[in-house]
């Protein structure tokens, strides 16, 4: 805030388990980052389900924050498309979608594979 920049919080999978841990970090954000990698292999309604907990907490904390859901570029081709039908299915609940990727090769093909999927024409670039 200092900066004139929005801050961007968030909090690892064992730490979101806490209401209380939650509300002290939204309170200083203006965008949420959910990354429940734990939860990102289950049902979209389990996914969903602790998504809104999370977002329950935040806002009721700082109904002005934003939310973010976060995913990780993973390599498998099955896994990318079931994190993509996650996030797609509860997009209602977000205001927007961040992907993280690493910075290996194998990393890289699948952002931009999730890209494709995404935005076929954004699929299409190179590595450099």
């Amino acid at each position: 805030k200092v900066l004139g920049v929005p801050l961007i919080v968030g909090l690892n999978e064992r730490a979101l388990r806490s209401v209380a841990a939650i509300a002290d970090v939204a309170r200083s954000g203006a965008i949420f980052t959910v990354y429940a990698s734990a939860h990102l292999t289950g049902s979209r309604e389990a996914y969903r389900q602790h998504v809104e907990k999370i977002i329950r907490a935040a806002r009721a904390e700082n109904p002005q924050i934003k939310v973010e859901l976060a995913i990780a570029a993973t390599e498998s081709p099955a896994a990318r498309q079931h994190v993509l039908a996650l996030i797609s299915a509860n997009i209602d609940l977000a205001d927007r979608v961040a992907i993280y990727c690493g910075d290996g090769e194998e990393s890289v093909e699948s952002l931009k594979a999730l890209f494709g999927m995404l935005r076929p024409a954004v699929g299409q670039l190179t590595s450099r």
